[in-house]
């Protein structure tokens, strides 16, 4: 019997039997797919004069199906049939069993973590009756250990990008405050408010190990942000309202900031930097990220402020060098019916127009 490019060790007839449970093995990677086949379609056609439809059944393509997964029918195309082996493990007479038999077979070979030694996936299955999730690698007690020892040799020793910066003094008080016996917050049953206010006693201000370490004293000083980083410290502050105390410590920094000569030459490296085609906006209108609505609340208050101010000789000549060549609009008064530039037309016509009615 013609079984296509499939193998099976027998003769069966295929009109006795409903489906198939198939496996394909990738030959250079030893990958295998574990899948399910129908030998028949159905489909129900409408007669004339009768109120059932009348069943067909047609033998499908399963001598050519290949597989219904894109990965698998991927590979093939790559890399031929001839690097995959198709082989059909079972027959089964109904839907049931041959839906049954799949997803015990998939279970059974533990399809979705199965691995080989160099941690690659065995199957090329995805998913386990509908189910579209790959399930978490199981943790070993081992691998627990490892990960264990990782962080506390990351929080605990050199390893830490502030920690190691401390004096050995600081890092052994340190411990002994923050790392130590009933000093570990979470691991001392505690409610939410009483951790809180551990914090808030024994991390907050001068007990917090940060307390005082700026410019270069600080472990992250002169490290760029990214701008995930930026982002979340930007969402972190926004709404948070300062202290006096906090607002007068800002205004004595920049205080003291302006007065120095390092705000000279940041407004020099400010000017460097922005200046010209360096600037971000060179060449673009100031309106170019506004709204519609951003433009006319723009525009109005250009206007608001500058009403009824006297311009100078310089404004005025660059005002008439701007509109020189530009065709003014012209508008048609409602009264007369005539046509015109707007300013005269305004002056002369609309609500001053000899033919206006009262």
């Amino acid at each position: 019997m013609d079984f296509g490019h499939w193998i099976y060790p027998g003769e069966f007839v295929v009109d006795d039997w409903f489906g198939f449970i198939y496996r394909i093995i990738e030959k250079d990677t030893g990958k295998h797919y574990i899948g399910k086949k129908q030998f028949h379609s159905y489909t129900r056609k409408s007669i004339k004069g009768k109120k059932n439809k009348k069943l067909i059944i047609k033998e499908n393509d399963w001598k050519t199906y290949t597989s219904s997964s894109t990965h698998v029918n991927s590979q093939i195309e790559l890399k031929g049939k001839d690097n995959f082996i198709f082989l059909i493990e079972s027959l089964h007479k109904t839907k049931g069993s041959l839906f049954y038999a799949e997803i015990e077979l998939q279970v059974s070979e533990n399809v979705l973590r199965e691995k080989f030694e160099d941690g690659a996936r065995k199957y090329y299955n995805g998913q386990i009756a509908g189910v579209k999730f790959l399930p978490p690698d199981e943790v070993s007690d081992e691998t627990r250990m490892k990960i264990s020892s990782t962080l506390k040799t990351k929080y605990l020793n050199k390893d830490n990008h502030w920690f190691h910066k401390m004096s050995e003094q600081e890092q052994l008080e340190w411990k002994d405050a923050y790392l130590t016996g009933k000093n570990i917050p979470k691991y001392r049953n505690k409610t939410d408010e009483e951790i809180a206010e551990f914090i808030q006693t024994n991390c907050v201000g001068e007990n917090n190990p940060m307390f005082g370490k700026f410019k270069e004293q600080h472990p992250k000083y002169g490290l760029p942000m990214s701008a995930e980083t930026k982002e979340k410290i930007s969402k972190k502050l926004s709404g948070r309202t300062l202290s006096e105390d906090h607002k007068k410590n800002i205004r004595d920094g920049l205080e003291e900031w302006i007065s120095s000569s390092d705000f000279d030459n940041f407004r020099q490296r400010l000017s460097d930097r922005m200046t010209g085609e360096n600037n971000p906006m060179f060449g673009k209108p100031c309106y170019v990220n506004m709204t519609e609505d951003q433009k006319l609340k723009w525009k109005e208050n250009i206007s608001n402020s500058t009403r009824g101010k006297p311009k100078s000789v310089e404004t005025k000549a660059r005002m008439s060098e701007a509109r020189k060549g530009k065709k003014k609009p012209t508008v048609i008064c409602p009264h007369c019916n005539k046509e015109g530039a707007s300013g005269n037309m305004t002056r002369y016509h609309f609500n001053n127009c000899k033919n206006k009615t009262k």
